[in-house]
Parts: structure tokens; C-alpha cells; sequence
């Protein structure tokens, strides 16, 4: 069997195109030489992986387990709509792929017959990938492990993989023999050459000349099945990985609860990606009669052959299991990639059920989740594209179908730099194999400098380089990598991948197998073209792994054996710098804060169950600028006059006015009084007087300017002082005072008649702060009684 291997990612691979000029680059040797104990490649995997036969269900389980029986659950789990194509992708993108690349971390000992335990982490990988393929059947989808189920079935495990056999009645004379053990084995699906999630793909996928009756999927899926427990034994020297995966609980015999389509079929009813689609399909009813069944089906609208498996009972429901378009059901491997969606149209016919016929008629879509749909929707942000350092904004994030929550972050950017072994592995993270003297980077191959990253394989792991830096391609973004493959088997291939969610999914860029010979002579420049992640952000990984299956591959670390590359740059590409990932977010929005000016990204993601995130959406950029405030300025009073304000901004020559200056900027305001008018004086905004106004603007501010009327006359020693024309002034001077008159028009005619001294005195400015011309009588002057003492008067 073969595992399914996911490097899902958001774009479709075949647009990530690499470019290469095969010009060699200098390096310590032309040829490289053959290393010390390279005869011949060793063979991976030293057992050929086996499932057995399924289980077949007991007679009764309470008997069997001594449990009371239990009410069947409705409680559906995971959940998933198979109809709708984003959301299939998405549930494939965020949770199939969660399962990948966790350690196993298992503590037990093969030699001493010790089988140890799992990491919770690895249990629960184990388990999301059950519910998973349950909640694309439209089964309830909460399985939960046991904790004597999965010790037994850890017992169970080291057994198959002490003895390299598969067995549900294990003899007591096989190695690591444990009574716990031969009892999971009885009532567990078996695995040799894969454990943990990888050994639930393969139940899944039923690959192989021996699984035509489909019983370890039919148990996966079987829908009243609660409680499941895994126990899992990784590869060891001379031993194959193994796992027991528990599937006959107490619940088998309960009622059977409701299915999203009646039927259970695999793949299932909808849109489901290649990845997990066999070529042995099938469909599962309780208590069905598929002796005399039909099924047909057709490829996109055309008729394709459909070769029937032999019915067997025993294994779960009842069901039919089919070949269809003369696939081979002995490759250890799921479908091939589609280049498009393709619909199958299935009809399966006559079916007795309780002695009526019935046909079950539904369409599945292959689909490849590396390729969006038309109906993909981007958690993409959208909002100021200036907000104010300081000041919060709104921004949106478009809603994801599905997704119950949402992340953001905000990152500065810089031009990405290289990277260069002469450092050693700065900048990267490194899962390579232990190994004497291999620690991924070698001094006596080097493209250029003193030494160069190496990456070879001692065992069958697979060696990573994760660069740790995320980086933001323009549309002309390219990597350059100096490479070259020395002593490697086809089976082993170097492969450039790039992820769009931090590293839950990948995508190769780049791939190349070994050609069982010493390989390249020299360093090759190759171009690997980014455009298509223009405007995202993605990690880059180097690995240097084992195609899936049995294969070949040379052990070895020794000079020449494997991948070296050397000066790793980047072209039209930034990194980020100093990013912050928010909290989850419940709704699609969130208000941002700059705390400093200049230019960044925001960047938004959706998360499906609250913990599975899916791809960042294209970053928007935002240059925070200084936070500013509005200022007013208010005109008051019965006269008229202007405002103006140093920084220009305010300019209130006829009313009221307003505008916007940088947050802590001092304003300062300046009062010019119109005609027959003077400035009365500043209040609000902190200020007053009569002088300039300073405005801190330390938030938004309204300062208002009185003018006042002044009239033309004034009798310094009257109460009031001020009056409109001269007659008046005349009436209210005391005897032997001063009246004043401004340099203005008086359109009157002035009669003395008071026995009174009076002296005037015209031609005064405004503020009557002292004279500038003379005043204008515009009429006549008659003296009846008293005096008058005149200067700066025209009489016309």
C-alpha cells in the first residue's frame, strides 16, 4: 500500500512553472566522487505493507466486551457540505492536511517488547483524519479514542511489527505476545508498512490485490460506530511501521443514525478531491441485497465500463463494491491528479432492500484542491489604505463559506534577502536525520564561498530545509538556487515547495528525481518562477525525500551523495518583518492601530472549527500616516473680521471655517478685524485675550474669534461712550469734555444748541489710538449757544 501524500496549496501547480539555464556554475570538483560503501541502494520499507483481511463483526459485542449497551449518538461532529466545491476544498485544505508531518513521539522499545504510547498530538491527528473521511461520507463525524482501546491496540501493533505479519488471532508463541494485544487484534483494523494517520488513508482508499471486499473502509465509515482507539508503531531498522486501529465498539448494534444521503457511498456524493478517491468505489446500505446489482456510469457525459468486485457481508453494512474505467486497483495510490473537474454520473440498480428494488442514482466531482474554483472566496482585507498612526481603523475581511473564524496580522516588509551556507542554517530550520558528520551543510561542495547546503539520506526520512522567514512575491517574483544532484535513485527526488498557510499545506515549485549515477558534474542555476503568488504571502522548503512505497534509495551522507545547493536569492520579492497575528476574531472585522508610520501589509485568514486555518488572502498594503485632528474656528461678535492660522489651513475672511492639522502640530491663529470693526478676543481651544491663539492639537479643537462693531464717535468720560453720529455724541458730552469722531463720512447735520464747552477732535483710526486723516461733515454745522473747539473736521 501507499500513502497518500498532500501538497495541496492555493494555485494550481501546473501554472507554477520553473525556469532553468543549464549553465554550470564553478565548484570544488567537477565530478564528484563515489562514496566510501556505495555499491548498490538499499530497498526502503523491508516488509511489503499489508492490511490484512478486515475484521469481521462479532455475534455480540456486549458479550465480547462486557458494556451495556448505549443510545446511538446524533451528535454529527465535523460536518462538512460535499455540494458546495469551496467548501469540500477548504475542509481538505484545513483538516486533511492537519494530520500531516506530526511526530509520532512514541516511547516504546521494539527490542525489549515494549510497546510504549503515542503523543496526545499524534492520537488526535490520527483521529481528525477518521472524522474527517466520516464527514465527507455524511456519517456522524465524532469518533473518540479510548484509552484501553488505543493501549490495547499499541500492544497489537508491536506485535505486527515484531513479527512482520498481519493477524487478527495472533499465535501466543509470536514475539512481544500479549493477551491485550491478541484481543485488539480481533477487533481492530490492522496495518503493516504504515501507521497513524497514513494507515487510515489506506482503510480508506481499500488499494491492492486483497481488499476488494472494501471491509476496512466499510468499518471507517460504519455510522453507528462511537469510540475507535489507535495504537501505532513508526519504522524501525529492520522492521516495518504498523498499526491497530480499534473499530468494533459497543455501539454496533445500536439504532442506526441518519446519514446525510441514506446511502453510504466512497467516494461520497459531491465534490471530493483526487487525493482521497481510489479506483474501488462503493456503496454501503444496512440489510441490502446486492447480489443481482447493476451499476453504470458515465465520465463527464460519456459511458465509461464498470467491472463489479464479489459481494461480501460481514464487514459493517452491506455493500457493493466497483471498478470503474478499467482503473488498476493494485496501485498503491489514489486516482491520478484530474486536469479538470470531472463528474462522474452514477447509477446503481437494483438493490433489494426487504424485498423491493430500489436504484440509488448520485454524481460525484474529482476535483484537485490545488486549483480554486470559480466559487473560491479570498479572506482578503479591505479598509484605509492611509490610516492614522494612533488612531484605530476599520477594516473587513471578506467572508470565508464555512470558516467560523478569522485571524489578521500586520507585518512590515523588506527586500527578501539570501541565503548562504557559509552561515550554517541561520535563517532555516533543519529536520534531517542524525547522522555522524551530516548536519546539512557540507565545506567540500560549494557552488561559490566555502560551503553549501547538503542534503542527503541515511535512512528513509524524508530531509527539510524550512526557510524560516515568510516572504511576499511581486509579479515578476523569481528564486534562484544554485543546485546540484549528485549519487541518487529515481526514487529519490529533490523538490522547491511553497506554502500559503504557514506551512499546513505545500506545493512543489520544482522537482527533481536522481539518475543512479553520480548525478550533475556541476552547480546548475535554476529560476523558479513565483508570479502566481503575487500579492501573498508564502513559506519555501528544500526537501530531499523518498517517493511513496517500496523503493531504492543510497544510505548514505558521504561526499557526493545527494542535493547540495548553494546562494539562494530572490528577485522582485519582499519578506515580512515583525509580524503580529491577532487573536481569533468571531466576525469578519477588526480595527487596526498603527503604532508608527510608514508602509506595511495586513493580511486576513479564515479558520474552520475555531483551530484549522486556511490560506492568507491577498495582503492589502497601508501606509500609516500621522493622526490628525480637526480645528474650527468660529466667527462671533457684531462686527466683522478674518482668521488665518501659521501653518496655512485656516482662512476665515467672510465666516466660520474648518480643516484637519497633524496630531501634537501647534497651530497658531491670527485675528484681523474687518472695517468699523475691532477684534474683541479668543475663547475656546485653551486660548484667550486678544492676542494669537496657540493650539496644541492634541484632539479635535474649536476656537472662536469675536469682532466687534465700533462706532464712529467717542466720549471718553460719557457712559456710553460709543455713538453713531455726532448729534448724539453732542448730547451726551459733559461740559467742558472731548468728543472724538473717526476718520469717516458723518451724512448729517450738527446743531449746537447746549451751553457747553466742547472740543472735538476728528480724523481717528479705528481703536482711536490716534488720527490718520480727518472726519467729513457731510451737512451743516450751526452754533446756537455754547462753544466748539475743532481740529481734523472738513465740512462740506
Amino acid at each position: 500500500m501507499k500513502t497518500v501524500r498532500s501538497t495541496t496549496a492555493l494555485l494550481p501547480l501546473m501554472l507554477l512553472s520553473w525556469l532553468w539555464t543549464a549553465i554550470p556554475s564553478p565548484a570544488a570538483a567537477d565530478t564528484l566522487p563515489e562514496p566510501d560503501a556505495l555499491a548498490s541502494p538499499v530497498t526502503s520499507r523491508p516488509s511489503v505493507p499489508d492490511l490484512g483481511t478486515p475484521p469481521q463483526a462479532p455475534a455480540d459485542l456486549q458479550i465480547m466486551h462486557g458494556e451495556s449497551l448505549v443510545e446511538a449518538s446524533v451528535a454529527p461532529g465535523l460536518t462538512v457540505s460535499t455540494a458546495s466545491r469551496e467548501q469540500s476544498r477548504n475542509f481538505f485544505l484545513a483538516l486533511y492536511t492537519a494530520s500531516e508531518n506530526t511526530p509520532s513521539g512514541w516511547n516504546g522499545n521494539l527490542a525489549a517488547c515494549t510497546a510504549g504510547t503515542t503523543a496526545p498530538s499524534f492520537k488526535d491527528a490520527v483521529q481528525l483524519r477518521i472524522n474527517y473521511f466520516r464527514a465527507m461520507a455524511g456519517v456522524p463525524a465524532a469518533i473518540t479514542f479510548s484509552q484501553d482501546f488505543s493501549a490495547k491496540n499499541q500492544q497489537a501493533a508491536l506485535m505486527m511489527s515484531a513479527n512482520s505479519l498481519v493477524s487478527h488471532d495472533p499465535s501466543s508463541t509470536w514475539s512481544c505476545y500479549t493477551a491485550g494485544g491478541d484481543e485488539a487484534a480481533g477487533n481492530s483494523n490492522l496495518a503493516l508498512g504504515y501507521s497513524g494517520w497514513e494507515a487510515v488513508t489506506e482503510y480508506l482508499l481499500e488499494n491492492g490485490s486483497s481488499n476488494a471486499d472494501a471491509g476496512h473502509r466499510r468499518w471507517l465509515l460504519y455510522p453507528q460506530t462511537l469510540t475507535m482507539g489507535s495504537g501505532d508503531i513508526p519504522p524501525t531498522p529492520g522492521h516495518a511501521a504498523a498499526n491497530a486501529l480499534w473499530i468494533l465498539d459497543s455501539a454496533y448494534w445500536n439504532p442506526r443514525p441518519a446519514t446525510r444521503d441514506d446511502f453510504v457511498a466512497w467516494p461520497p456524493p459531491g465534490y471530493v478531491p483526487y487525493q482521497v478517491v481510489s479506483p474501488r468505489w462503493s456503496l454501503s446500505y444496512p440489510g441490502a441485497d446486492f447480489s443481482g446489482a447493476t451499476v453504470t456510469m458515465r465520465k463527464n457525459g460519456s459511458a465509461v465500463p464498470v467491472r463489479l468486485e464479489t459481494v461480501y457481508v460481514g464487514y459493517g453494512e452491506n455493500t457493493l463494491v466497483w471498478v470503474p474505467d478499467n482503473l488498476d486497483p493494485s496501485v498503491l495510490d489514489s486516482i491520478p491528479r484530474p486536469s479538470a473537474d470531472t463528474v462522474y454520473a452514477v447509477t446503481v440498480g437494483n438493490v433489494r432492500i426487504g424485498g423491493t428494488p430500489r436504484s440509488f442514482a448520485y454524481s460525484v466531482t474529482i476535483f484537485d484542491p490545488q486549483t480554486p474554483g470559480a466559487d473560491h472566496v479570498s479572506a482578503d482585507v479591505t479598509g484605509p489604505a492611509a490610516p492614522e498612526v494612533g488612531l484605530a481603523s476599520r477594516y473587513t475581511i471578506t467572508p470565508v463559506p464555512g470558516a467560523d473564524s478569522y485571524q489578521w496580522r500586520y507585518a512590515g516588509t523588506v527586500p527578501a534577502s539570501g541565503y548562504n551556507a557559509e552561515t550554517g542554517l541561520s535563517g532555516m530550520t533543519a529536520t534531517i536525520s542524525p547522522s555522524p558528520g551530516y548536519t546539512g551543510v557540507s565545506t567540500d561542495v560549494h557552488a561559490s564561498g566555502g560551503a553549501s547546503y547538503h542534503l542527503a539520506q541515511p535512512d528513509e526520512a524524508d530531509q527539510v530545509l524550512t526557510l524560516e522567514r515568510s516572504i511576499l512575491p511581486g509579479p515578476s517574483g523569481q528564486m534562484i538556487l544554485q543546485s546540484r544532484l549528485g549519487w541518487a535513485t529515481p526514487d529519490q527526488v529533490a523538490v522547491v515547495e511553497a506554502s500559503p498557510n504557514d506551512g499546513a499545506t505545500w506545493q512543489e515549485l520544482y522537482r527533481q528525481a536522481g539518475s543512479n549515477s553520480s548525478g550533475e558534474l556541476s552547480f546548475t542555476r535554476r529560476t523558479l518562477d513565483l508570479s502566481p503568488f503575487a500579492g501573498m504571502t508564502i513559506r519555501i522548503r528544500l526537501s530531499y525525500r523518498l517517493k511513496p512505497g517500496n523503493v531504492r534509495y543510497y544510505p548514505s551522507t558521504g561526499t557526493g551523495v545527494g542535493w547540495y545547493l548553494d546562494d539562494i536569492s530572490f528577485a522582485d520579492t519582499a519578506e515580512l518583518a515583525g509580524a503580529t497575528v491577532s487573536p481569533l476574531l468571531a466576525s469578519p472585522s477588526f480595527d487596526f492601530t498603527p503604532p508608527a508610520g510608514g508602509s506595511s501589509i495586513l493580511q486576513a485568514r479564515a479558520l474552520l472549527y475555531g483551530r484549522y486555518p486556511l490560506e492568507w488572502g491577498q495582503v492589502l498594503r497601508v501606509t500609516a500616516r500621522a493622526a490628525t485632528f480637526p480645528l474650527t474656528c468660529i466667527i462671533s461678535g457684531t462686527g466683522a473680521g478674518s482668521v488665518s492660522s501659521s501653518p496655512g489651513g485656516i482662512s476665515c475672511p467672510y465666516g466660520d471655517c474648518a480643516t484637519t492639522f497633524p496630531s501634537g502640530s501647534p497651530v497658531i491663529l491670527m485675528a484681523a478685524p474687518g472695517a468699523d470693526s475691532r477684534f474683541g478676543g479668543w475663547s475656546g481651544g485653551g486660548c484667550g485675550g486678544t492676542g494669537t491663539c496657540s493650539v496644541p492639537m492634541t484632539g479635535a479643537a474649536t476656537v472662536t474669534a469675536r469682532f466687534d462693531h465700533v462706532p464712529p464717535v467717542l466720549v471718553p468720560l460719557a457712559t456710553p461712550p460709543e455713538y453713531p453720529s455726532l448729534a448724539l455724541a453732542y448730547g451726551a458730552v459733559p461740559d467742558g469734555q472731548s468728543m472724538l469722531a473717526r476718520a469717516v463720512s458723518f451724512p448729517e447735520n450738527l446743531s449746537l444748541t447746549m451751553n457747553k464747552r466742547v472740543t472735538f477732535e476728528g480724523g481717528y483710526d479705528t481703536g482711536f489710538t490716534g488720527t490718520v486723516g480727518a472726519s467729513v461733515l457731510d451737512g451743516c454745522l450751526t452754533i446756537s449757544q455754547g462753544s466748539l473747539v475743532v481740529s481734523g473736521l472738513v465740512i462740506r
